[in-house]
């Protein structure tokens, strides 16, 4: 697996949803998310993130970037923009199943190099299929401290 370094991962107009999920219902909550989007008035316009929060009640933040500006709703808060600067990135393929071994592969990079990660891992969500899972292809970022200490 190819890791590249120095990468960033900017997006404007994004809606975030938070919620308590197991990372097994996550394939089938985004699904949900990409069916019933328009339901909210949304269409969104790039890749999906979803970061994990493991230390908090709604443990799973998913952030989808849409064309224009929403209504105020309940379920979701309206973020501006999202910046992640100077990450390390590895693209994983194949079923959301083993997504886990790749990120474990990514931390284990960052901890070689000696470097300092700055963000829990975001997941870019390139393609999902429900139909086929083993087809998936997502890109793991972590940002990391620009410091050499």
């Amino acid at each position: 697996m190819q890791i590249l370094e120095h990468q960033s991962l900017c997006l404007r107009n994004l809606i975030s949803c938070q919620m308590n999920l197991t990372p097994e219902k996550l394939p089938s909550m985004l699904q949900y998310v990409l069916k019933n989007a328009s339901g909210i008035g949304i269409t969104p316009s790039n890749r999906i993130l979803v970061t994990e929060h493991p230390n908090e009640s709604e443990n799973f933040e998913i952030l989808i970037p849409i064309q224009s500006k929403v209504a105020h709703c309940d379920s979701y808060t309206y973020k501006e923009q999202f910046k992640l600067f100077n990450a390390v990135l590895i693209r994983h393929e194949g079923d959301f199943s083993i997504l886990e071994r790749t990120k474990q592969r990514l931390l284990e990079y960052i901890t070689e190099k000696k470097y300092q990660a700055i963000s829990e891992p975001y997941y870019s969500i390139v393609r999902l299929s429900p139909k086929n899972p083993k087809s998936c292809i997502i890109d793991i970022y972590v940002s990391i401290s620009l410091n050499v200490l």
